[in-house]
C-alpha cells in the first residue's frame, strides 16, 4: 500500500484543486509589485478564488497574433486559477480590476499613454527584447507586457506564465 505524503497531492485532481485554491493572483503576488512614484506596497492580483481580478488589453487595432496571445495568456491563467480573464479592447477596458496591457506603444495604445508619460520605456530594448513592468496608469493597476514586435510579446507572455508556475516542456506543460 501507498501512503499518500502530507505535502504532496496523491492524484491530478488534487494538483489542480491546490492550483485553483491558491491561485494565480498569490503565485503572481512575489514578482508582481506595482513599482513608479505611485504605486502602493499592495500586490497585483490577477485571479483568487477562481474569480477574475484582471482583464487583458489589446490595442484597438492589434493584428490577429495578438489575440492568439492573449487567449494563450488568458488559457494557462484559467489552468492555473479557474477564473477566466476577459480579452477587451483599450476602448472597452474598464478600470475595475488589474489590467494587463498585451504588446508595445505600437500595437496598444494604452502601452503608448504609459511611455508617453515616462512609466515604461521601450526604445532601448534590442531584437525580440520584452518587459513585464507593474505601474499605475492613471491611478489603476496595471501590468505591461510586451514588446516592440509579435514575437517579443509572444517571449513577453510566456515569461509572464513561466513567473506564474507554469512549466514548458516538449512532452506536456505542468
Amino acid at each position: 500500500m501507498v501512503e499518500k505524503q502530507e505535502n504532496q497531492p496523491a492524484q491530478s485532481g488534487d494538483r489542480r484543486r491546490f492550483l485553483q485554491q491558491v491561485s494565480a493572483g498569490i503565485a503572481a503576488g512575489g514578482f508582481l509589485k506595482q513599482t513608479g512614484s505611485a504605486a502602493t506596497a499592495g500586490q497585483t492580483r490577477l485571479a483568487q478564488g477562481g474569480e477574475a481580478h484582471a482583464s487583458i488589453v489589446l490595442g484597438q487595432k492589434a493584428e490577429p497574433f495578438y489575440r492568439w496571445v492573449a487567449e494563450e495568456l488568458q488559457r494557462y491563467v484559467r489552468l492555473l486559477s479557474g477564473a477566466e480573464l476577459l480579452i477587451v479592447t483599450a476602448a472597452e477596458s474598464h478600470s475595475k480590476g488589474t489590467r494587463i496591457l498585451l504588446g508595445g506603444p505600437k500595437s496598444n495604445e494604452m502601452v503608448a499613454e504609459a511611455q508617453q508619460k515616462k512609466l515604461i520605456e521601450f526604445t532601448g530594448l534590442k531584437k525580440d527584447g520584452f518587459l513585464i513592468q507593474s505601474l499605475n496608469l492613471d491611478g489603476e493597476p496595471v501590468v505591461v507586457v510586451g514588446g516592440n514586435d509579435e514575437a517579443a510579446t509572444m517571449y513577453a507572455a510566456y515569461e509572464l506564465l513561466e513567473r506564474l508556475g507554469v512549466v514548458f516542456q516538449l512532452t506536456n506543460d505542468i
